[in-house]
């Protein structure tokens, strides 16, 4: 994974409540358990009312959370096509934790092709000079965007250097890796 080192949840548990009614709440409900069971230094747990910053899941477009803690009320956006893995991916994201193709180091193992997707998108491709990468680069990170990533034109957004390998789960949004 690749962590920035700002703001960080002072506590060692996320407060979170989910919007009535979402589409999507039994696969957040999924997401929180596989998240606490991962033994990390930090639990998602429901809001209580004295819980003055906290995360709440919502109902968007798309998937999106601001990465770490902003304080007050911090929504997670999780779209009615989500599955467990894209939900957890936005809670590493509340955890401070970037994508693996953004760490300082990702030149190294893959290159961002950023004549094929729209110039919109290039801050889910920026590289993050201030993180901190632990261990290997994870190409199967469940931080990791697939290769054809916001594609604009079908071909690959981000590809493999020379001599890494193939890395056909390269994307995935199964489960989190042991790196994660």
């Amino acid at each position: 994974a690749c962590l920035i080192k700002k703001n960080l949840w002072d506590t060692k548990e996320i407060p979170y409540c989910i919007d009535a009614g979402h589409p999507k709440t039994a696969e957040i409900n999924q997401a929180i358990a596989v998240f606490n069971a991962a033994n990390l230094n930090i639990k998602y747990r429901p809001k209580t009312t004295t819980d003055k910053d906290y995360v709440r899941f919502d109902l968007d477009s798309g998937c999106a959370a601001d990465i770490g803690k902003v304080g007050g009320e911090q929504t997670v956006e999780i779209a009615n096509w989500a599955e467990v893995g894209n939900v957890l991916h936005e809670m590493l994201h509340v955890c401070s934790i970037e994508h693996e193709h953004s760490r300082k180091d990702r030149d190294t193992f893959i290159t961002v092709e950023y004549a094929n997707f729209d110039e919109k998108y290039k801050d889910n491709f920026e590289l993050i000079s201030t993180s901190v990468p632990y261990g290997d680069y994870d190409y199967e990170s469940i931080m990791h965007y697939s290769a054809k990533a916001f594609s604009e034109n079908g071909k690959d957004t981000i590809s493999i250097k020379p001599g890494h390998g193939t890395h056909p789960n390269m994307g995935q949004r199964d489960a989190m890796t042991s790196k994660d």
